[in-house]
């Protein structure tokens, strides 16, 4: 028994650690890998980690003390990304990727509505999946929504891929309801600034196009209505996301955003900052429960003004210091998430 401990002990120590023939040991090990590659990017005194299974030890200690089955499935929970193949949903895959963190990209079909590949060409095939799935159909959604950490709903009307009510309304209620019954901890949704405002101009104007407006309005106040009737734990949450005009500019981090609250306020930003918002807010208590206005803070302007200045392009002036209160800038993701209010009951759609 002593000869056999001693053995161990020199196998366990040796660098020829990686060689042993352990038939889990490189898909646990790239779990283990994708996990560490992600706790660097994250500062871990601001971080709430919802995202995260307790601190993996280096490489020995989990095939010690777990199970390698057991060490995988928590190290590779993925954030499910639905309407993967449209604009801003490619960017969250993007953003979860570069994190290492495990990714179900979630299309409804391989081509888009706009005709345009829905694959990730190039993409690391160990944090990838790639699935296909209809926001409208629950039985077609729910296989790609099991065993998930987080999901984002990225997904929106088109002429092939359903109606604003199908879509922006029946899709998101249907993927919160499942989300719920599967107790994902996390349900993001990419909604639109203004969408709360019927009488502004920027609401009136989108809304032409099949009352989108009207439809993610009624499908953000019933997602909030059923997390406060669900008998679920805090930690099962969603947080709503209202960015501004969309841009195709690179991302430029969190110092150069604003998020609002009451939605009086809006802007221009990059899809890719949205998708960095909507990655980075699966991490934070601070939005759990929470609907926000997201926008470059040099682009903020009244809702009944924003239209117009997105069209031209226009900056916010520096002596203007009109504003809600409930503005929230800072250097890192935490500081701009610190702060934010948690939603309430009552439905959010009213006059400016």
């Amino acid at each position: 028994a002593v000869t056999l401990l001693l053995s161990l002990s020199l196998v366990l120590t040796a660098s020829a650690f990686q060689q042993l023939p352990l038939r889990r040991l490189p898909s646990t090990q790239r779990a283990i890998d994708a996990r560490c590659r992600r706790l660097v990017m994250v500062n871990n005194i601001e971080r709430r980690s919802v995202l995260s299974a307790p601190l993996v030890l280096p490489r020995i200690v989990p095939l010690i003390f777990s199970e390698p089955e057991n060490v995988e499935a928590v190290a590779q929970a993925p954030v499910v990304v639905l309407g993967a193949g449209r604009a801003t949903g490619k960017e969250c895959v993007g953003a979860l990727l570069r994190r290492g963190m495990p990714v179900r990209a979630v299309a409804r079909s391989p081509v888009t509505s706009k005709g345009n590949d829905a694959a990730f060409e190039g993409a690391d095939s160990s944090l990838l999946t790639q699935m296909y799935a209809d926001v409208t159909k629950p039985e077609t959604l729910e296989p790609a929504i099991k065993g998930a950490k987080a999901v984002i709903f990225a997904a929106s009307s088109s002429k092939k891929g359903g109606s604003p009510e199908l879509v922006d309304y029946q899709g998101v209620v249907n993927t919160a309801k499942l989300c719920i019954a599967n107790g994902v901890e996390r349900l993001v949704i990419v909604s639109s600034g203004g969408v709360s405002k019927p009488k502004s101009s920027i609401y009136q104007l989108l809304n032409l196009f099949g009352k989108i407006m009207f439809w993610k309005i009624k499908g953000e106040d019933e997602v909030r209505a059923l997390y406060a009737a669900a008998s679920t734990p805090p930690s099962l949450s969603y947080t709503i996301v209202r960015p501004g005009g969309l841009t195709e500019a690179a991302s430029v981090g969190p110092a150069a955003i604003e998020l609002n609250q009451g939605d009086r306020w809006s802007g221009r930003i990059a899809r890719a900052d949205v998708a960095e918002i909507c990655v980075e807010s699966i991490a934070y208590k601070d939005t759990q429960r929470v609907t926000m206005e997201a926008y470059y803070s040099d682009t903020r302007k009244p809702l009944q003004e924003v239209g117009l200045s997105n069209i031209l392009k226009l900056k916010s002036s520096g002596a203007d210091t009109r504003g809600s209160g409930k503005e929230r800038r800072g250097q890192t993701w935490g500081q701009l998430f610190a702060g934010l209010s948690a939603d309430t009951l009552i439905k959010q759609q009213d006059s400016v």
